[in-house]
């Protein structure tokens, strides 16, 4: 009895807290059809506030336009993501999408408010361009598509390329 109480301890005290946001992990074709818009873009500004009802932080992240992808966006949009740091309190949304001043990036978006959208399907809808290649970070996401994970290293022609040829399908812009 001893040894199985033992054991128990052992295993609470080895236990670690899984953290995961979970998404349906859908293809880019998919996710062509389900975005208002789909843009490659510069990134311009990032800042986070409190909520009005100071419960929540969340970020604005401005956009430059650089090619419409998918949709009719507008030259220079606000991307809205959940958490981020105000003051030295920060609020942090697993899996969310995260932003650098000066990234390249190619977004698939849902549409708030005129000029105002939040990312798909968290990270799994932002992927960051590094040279030729297209880089989707989707750290502390959870997939239920088991194919998800071959679309996240694409090169730029690839992706852009599938993402035409979704518009091309009907009912799509």
């Amino acid at each position: 009895m001893r040894a199985l109480r033992l054991v128990f301890v052992l295993l609470v005290l080895s236990a670690t807290p899984a953290f995961a946001s979970v998404v349906s992990g859908l293809s880019i074709e998919q996710m062509v059809g389900r975005a208002d818009c789909v843009v490659q873009g510069t990134v311009l500004s990032a800042s986070a506030n409190w909520t009005p009802d100071h419960r929540r932080i969340l970020t604005q992240v401005r956009v430059r336009v650089d090619e419409p992808l998918a949709g009719t966006p507008e030259k220079e949009i606000t991307i809205v993501i959940p958490g981020g740091t105000v003051g030295e309190l920060a609020q942090m949304v697993v899996g969310g999408p995260t932003f650098s001043v000066g990234e390249q990036t190619v977004v698939f978006l849902r549409r708030r408010s005129p000029a105002v959208y939040g990312v798909l399907e968290l990270s799994h809808g932002k992927f960051t361009l590094q040279e030729n290649m297209a880089l989707r970070a989707t750290g502390g996401l959870a997939r239920q598509a088991s194919q998800a994970a071959l679309e996240d290293r694409l090169k730029v022609s690839e992706l852009k390329s599938r993402i035409q040829r979704a518009r091309g399908a009907p009912g799509h812009p």
